[in-house]
């Protein structure tokens, strides 16, 4: 800035010094007038000693929020600089719509230092951990001899979407969830009996009254509290094996059968970790050949809290490859725990047969296999601006996968779900139905 005002100095003095060297020859009034005007107008529009400078502090700078859930951001603005206009653009994502107000404001600078207040909402429509370092501005100056400036002040803020997750109430003897009602979980999952099992060391979220004094006092490790572990008159271990690959992430970046899947996943996990279920999760990445370990079994309070964590920072890995496999960790793990297995998925003519392959391998080490086949044409379709109706999607979807789920339902059981139609909630008691038969 200093560089350009100096050019337009030298060249205005220039000028008027011309002016005034013939003004005095001639003693002229408009001649004169002519040599005041330029001085009075570079006193008027001269220079601060430093450029334009804006300062920006969030309020919060770790928001936690759900995917489509409004919340709102507050930003101070601390400015300075010469007479001109700021025009300041504050953290914004792709992912994200503002619901109320702007992230894009004018300011006007007279040369004093100005604080401003600037609040507005916003939500997002994928989940993720989004970072914002910094916040861009342009200044126009006042005087037109000077170029436009751009910058960028730095701010520190970290907002965690985490996904959606439909929960149940307890009402009475009811359960509830947000979009469908089924009458009771209870029956479904089934309660833990009083037929003893084993004894295992204390886990956080273990009820304290499964605690046993008397193991605990003879045990030679001190400080180790030892519980009893019962039958469960329902299953007792679940692994949720989630495709990762190319099929399931066809769609919008935010709609698409992966990220139903990852709510799917949290809300079955969120009722069956309630009723005290171990639950597993892992991920069947076909680009690296195989399936992913990545939540352990557990049934302690923090095991959700572990889930959402995770698919709030890991947004899944896209493979073009269609070739699932089991690694040794997760093969352990199953025959550790022998658990129910739930493979989510989303069937097509080229990844149908490994699909297979992979549930009757899970089939010979597991309790029993169940394949959830997550309809895509519905999210394409809302995607390009369709909406097929329920006659369409049932007369021509499911006629062309007719020949794949009756392959599938030969090694376990199915579920077909379309997200277009069928609610998280609706298709989580569906599944436990399911189990249960």
């Amino acid at each position: 800035m200093i560089r350009e005002w100096a050019r337009t100095l030298l060249v205005t003095v220039f000028i008027v010094g011309i002016i005034a060297v013939t003004a005095f020859l001639s003693s002229s009034f408009a001649l004169l007038i002519a040599v005041i005007f330029p001085m009075v107008l570079l006193v008027t529009l001269r220079p601060e000693a430093s450029s334009p400078q804006l300062f920006v502090s969030a309020d919060q700078t770790m928001i936690h929020s759900e995917v489509r859930k409004e919340f709102e951001v507050s930003f101070t603005l601390d400015l300075y600089g010469p007479p001109g206009m700021f025009v300041v653009e504050l953290p914004y994502s792709s992912h994200s719509s503002i619901s109320n107000g702007s992230n894009v404001h004018i300011i006007f600078s007279d040369g004093t230092r100005k604080q401003k207040k600037i609040n507005y909402r916003m939500l997002f429509l994928r989940r993720g951990t989004y970072v914002f370092t910094s916040a861009r501005f342009k200044f126009y100056p006042v005087n037109g001899g000077v170029k436009i400036i751009e910058g960028k002040a730095e701010i520190s803020m970290t907002l965690e979407i985490a996904p959606v997750v439909r929960t149940m109430q307890v009402r009475l003897v009811n359960l509830r969830t947000e979009k469908a009602l089924p009458k009771s979980i209870k029956s479904v999952i089934g309660p833990t009996s009083d037929e003893f099992e084993s004894i295992r060391q204390y886990q956080p979220g273990d009820p304290y009254r499964n605690i046993n004094w008397k193991a605990t006092a003879r045990s030679a490790s001190p400080g180790g509290l030892l519980v009893n572990r019962y039958y469960s008159e329902g299953y007792e271990s679940l692994l949720i094996l989630m495709d990762t690959g190319y099929f399931v992430q066809q769609g919008s970046s935010d709609e698409n059968a992966f990220e139903y899947s990852v709510s799917y996943a949290l809300s079955l996990s969120k009722i069956l970790l309630d009723y005290g279920q171990e639950v597993g999760i892992g991920l069947a990445n076909p680009s690296r050949g195989g399936s992913q370990y990545v939540i352990p079994f557990a049934s302690d309070s923090l095991q959700f809290a572990r889930q959402i964590r995770f698919f709030t920072s890991s947004m899944g890995d896209q493979g073009h490859h269609v070739d699932y496999g089991l690694d040794r960790e997760i093969i352990l793990a199953i025959k550790k725990h022998y658990p129910y297995v739930i493979l989510t998925t989303s069937l097509s003519k080229l990844n149908y047969g490994k699909v297979v392959s992979l549930e009757r391998s899970l089939s010979t080490i597991c309790k029993k296999v169940m394949v959830v086949d997550i309809l895509t044409y519905g999210l394409a379709a809302r995607v390009a601006g369709l909406h097929p109706g329920k006659t369409y999607m049932d007369n021509i979807v499911l006629e062309s996968k007719r020949s794949m789920h009756s392959r599938i339902a030969a090694y376990g059981r199915l579920l077909v779900w379309e997200p277009v139609s069928q609610s998280i909630g609706d298709v989580v008691y569906r599944t436990l139905k399911e189990m249960r038969m």
